[in-house]
């Protein structure tokens, strides 16, 4: 399938980086999910990539209510602004 400049454009303009890897963020497309893109990066589809983040969210919290560890682990890294505590949004363009 060949996409038009206009389509292709759009595709990049969702475009994201999570932990250094590039993906394409789809809406309503379960069955895409986790899929090669049409542009070469994998496909994330909104509803079930906020869906798992949610699962794991509740679960992470489920844990860190009943850990000390994790707790202290947690707190450790708030505290920490090179390592973690802020979280920010940047641009970055793929190379």
């Amino acid at each position: 399938m060949r996409l038009s400049p206009e389509v292709r454009q759009r595709l990049k303009t969702v475009q994201s980086v999570i932990g250094g890897n590039y993906f394409s963020l789809v809406h309503s497309s379960p069955a895409s999910h986790l899929e090669p893109s049409l542009i070469g990066d994998t496909t994330l589809s909104d509803e079930t990539f906020f869906s798992d983040m949610r699962s794991g969210a509740e679960k992470y919290f489920a844990e860190i209510d009943s850990d000390v560890q994790l707790q202290d682990e947690m707190l450790k890294r708030l505290k920490d602004i090179q390592q973690g505590g802020t979280i920010s949004v940047m641009n970055v363009s793929k190379p």
